[in-house]
């Protein structure tokens, strides 16, 4: 049968750098960059696939590193515009609204 030993270490090994990454301060300026990466990543997730096939159309290149080349700069921008253009503006609407929501109300 097949070993669990690989799993449970990794799972260890995580456990230990999320601790880790918990006890770094929160004005670092590394947790700056890795909001804004996370902010990318789901407009990254959403558009890595329609970037790569308009690329490949555009550019008449074959699926290879010379694709990944083209893409991750296209990418970045693509994500960066869904962010700023679609997300950021729908996060403030769903902000007030859940304020409205949150907020005790004083008339009866």
């Amino acid at each position: 049968g097949e070993t669990k030993i690989p799993f449970y270490l990794n799972l260890v090994f995580f456990t230990i750098c999320l601790y880790q990454l918990s006890l770094i301060p929160r004005d670092n300026k590394y947790i700056k960059i890795d909001a804004w990466f996370g902010d990318l990543s789901y407009p990254i997730y959403l558009c890595h696939w329609i970037v790569a096939v308009v690329i490949t159309y555009i550019v008449n290149i074959e699926p290879s590193i010379s694709l990944f080349f083209y893409c991750v700069p296209v990418i970045f921008l693509v994500s960066y515009l869904l962010a700023r253009i679609v997300e950021n503006p729908i996060e403030i609407i769903r902000r007030k609204i859940a304020l409205q929501v949150l907020r005790p109300s004083t008339e009866k």
